[in-house]
């Protein structure tokens, strides 16, 4: 599916009020544009992808890093 067709299908499913649709797409878009180096269609897009567009970070984006081992603990000198 090429970029402007997935903001297009897009497009409809926010009209729809399906947001989670609308979403997919939007997401799908952005991944196929990158790829593609492509800018124009979102601005050309309109105001109504703009909610779509905003940066959320997932919880665990990356694995956890295993911490550092634990430090043994000093033994006391009393």
């Amino acid at each position: 599916m090429t970029v402007r067709a997935a903001l297009v299908r897009a497009r409809a499913a926010d009209r729809a009020g399906d947001t989670a649709a609308a979403r997919r797409l939007v997401t799908r878009a952005v991944r196929e544009a990158h790829r593609e180096g492509l800018r124009r269609p979102f601005t050309e897009a309109g105001a109504w992808i703009r909610p779509y567009l905003t940066v959320t970070t997932p919880r665990h984006r990356h694995p956890p890093r295993p911490g550092r081992p634990r430090a043994r603990p000093r033994p006391s000198r009393s």
